[in-house]
């Protein structure tokens, strides 16, 4: 069985990209208006960037990755990229792509984030490039690169209050476009309150067998089901069989990393600050293991040295959920799979809940591309694992299961009409605890992100990040009661935009 490499993006970055793709001037963005680059130390890099692209001159490209990325890079926009791999990600981009002009140009909160979208001559995509710069020295953290697709103009949204049917025809009208322009293949479902008002498919399940996505696909939901996992330990919490304050070592008495144990909480598990080592980071999967349950995960990083103190701050970890869902298999005395499917996913309604119904439903293909070799995504893209391999860390606590738009509404909708947990305990799970990073408006609470934009509170998560065609987000404006849930068998880049700009618009109406 081949192993399924589950990449988180960092949520900050796409934070601040998606927004940028959202707030682009509304006149056309390939016109010939001339957008500056900051005269700073990371608009410098930018521009030697510039330059060394329009050189067409691969030695320059040389030059640049040994001053500026000649090294391991961290873990950032869910990738672990190195030197030699940014080499031929920036080779393939001067022979594919031309001379490059920035037409857009996206500030974050400090002087070390940049969103360039640039003009391609060779294509007709514009490509947006996130540059990070390393705080300490004159090299970079990170270079993204992101498609944005064939069209000139961003969709414009109405501009004024809709009835039900408009806004489901607005929405449908926007995520069209973007499918016909390559950017999304999935599922998109739109609900206020208990009631769904648009809910429809785009693109392939099956491109090779030409099997259309469907109202009944499931797709793989990655880190959307942490959203679960955390519930369950809230249900736990209610029963009075745990507390949030409990440590690690008087659960799972036979947890590898001991002092580790005695001191971390639940709460720095949920919020990930607890500096447990995340099991795609140490290199010891192997692919012909089964990792779908919690335990068999535990031998990948909990005898791992600590990646930092607990409690110092938040720092994303899979590891976290994995020992969670442990914990709950623990105190249950119930496999984590039954124990999801009995508590949760048949109290809110979910097919998937049902092992019969669950088997006759069909699955999408996961499809990516490999952005070092194909920055421009030029390429068809191609099949990440297929289906009969595709079932590793289903139930792993971080990633729970195949599941329809549907579902995840039903899920969704019963935990905010308190179905699952109390009131209070809803407020809990929900509101956010710990910052993501500094200056951004976002938070972690217990399995769901927080985060106030557009004038709207949005409580949810994502799933899937990095090459592995796997695009998931659920999103509830909480004070709109609106429910934004959009499942793409595509990267999360693709995904991420979509939804973020469905909330800017219903969070104004």
């Amino acid at each position: 069985m081949r192993t399924m490499r589950i990449l988180i993006t960092n949520i900050t970055l796409m934070l601040i990209f998606s927004f940028s793709l959202i707030a682009q001037p509304q006149q056309d963005s390939m016109s010939s208006k001339k957008y500056i680059v900051p005269e700073n130390a990371l608009g410098k890099i930018i521009n030697t960037f510039i330059s060394v692209i329009n050189s067409s001159n691969t030695d320059s490209v040389s030059k640049f990755v040994n001053e500026y990325l000649n090294k391991e890079l961290g873990s950032v926009g869910g990738k672990s990229w190195s030197g030699e791999k940014y080499l031929l990600l920036l080779k393939n981009l001067m022979l594919d792509g031309g001379l490059i002009n920035p037409v857009d140009v996206r500030k974050g909160n400090d002087e070390n984030y940049l969103a360039v979208i640039f003009k391609i001559t060779k294509s007709e995509k514009p490509l947006g490039i996130e540059f990070i710069k390393n705080k300490d020295d004159n090299t970079l953290r990170s270079l993204e690169v992101h498609v944005l697709g064939t069209q000139n103009k961003p969709y414009q949204w109405p501009n004024e209050k809709l009835d039900e049917k408009r806004i489901a025809n607005a929405v449908d009208e926007k995520v069209q476009k973007d499918f016909e322009d390559g950017l999304f293949s999935g599922n998109v479902l739109i609900a206020k309150g208990n009631k769904i008002i648009l809910e429809k498919s785009y693109g392939y399940a099956n491109i090779e067998k030409q099997i259309l996505n469907n109202n009944k696909t499931r797709f793989h939901t990655g880190s959307l089901g942490k959203m679960i996992t955390a519930t369950a330990i809230a249900q736990l919490v209610e029963k009075g069989k745990l507390k949030f304050s409990d440590t690690l070592g008087t659960i799972l008495k036979d947890y590898p990393n001991r002092d580790a144990a005695k001191e971390i909480t639940i709460h720095e598990l949920l919020t990930h600050t607890s500096g447990v080592a995340d099991p795609f980071e140490l290199g010891r999967r192997k692919p012909e293991m089964d990792y779908s349950t919690p335990k068999s995960n535990l031998p990948l990083f909990a005898d791992a040295e600590l990646t930092m103190k607990p409690g110092s701050h938040h720092s994303y970890s899979n590891g976290n959920y994995a020992v969670l869902a442990a914990i709950v298999e623990e105190i249950s005395g119930m496999n984590f799979e039954n124990y999801i499917e009995e508590n949760i996913f048949k109290p809110a309604g979910m097919k998937i809940g049902y092992p019969k119904e669950y088997e006759k439903l069909p699955r999408a293909i996961r499809y990516s591309h490999s952005t070092e070799n194909d920055p421009l995504a030029l390429k068809p893209v191609t099949p990440v694992v297929d289906l009969e391999n595709d079932i590793q860390f289903e139930y792993s606590g971080y990633c729970n299961g195949y599941l329809t738009a549907e579902d995840v509404y039903r899920f969704l909708h019963s935990l905010k009409e308190n179905m699952l947990v109390s009131k209070e305990m809803v407020e809990m799970l929900t509101t956010g605890k710990v910052s993501v990073e500094e200056g951004m408006p976002v938070k972690y609470a217990y399995g769901f992100y927080d985060a106030n934009m557009w004038g709207a509170n949005l409580r949810g998560h994502s799933g899937g990040g990095g090459n592995s065609g796997i695009g998931a987000d659920a999103e509830m404006l909480w004070n709109n009661d609106y429910y934004i849930i959009v499942l793409g068998n595509c990267d999360l880049e693709k995904v991420r935009p979509i939804s973020f700009s469905i909330a800017r618009f219903l969070g104004n109406q």
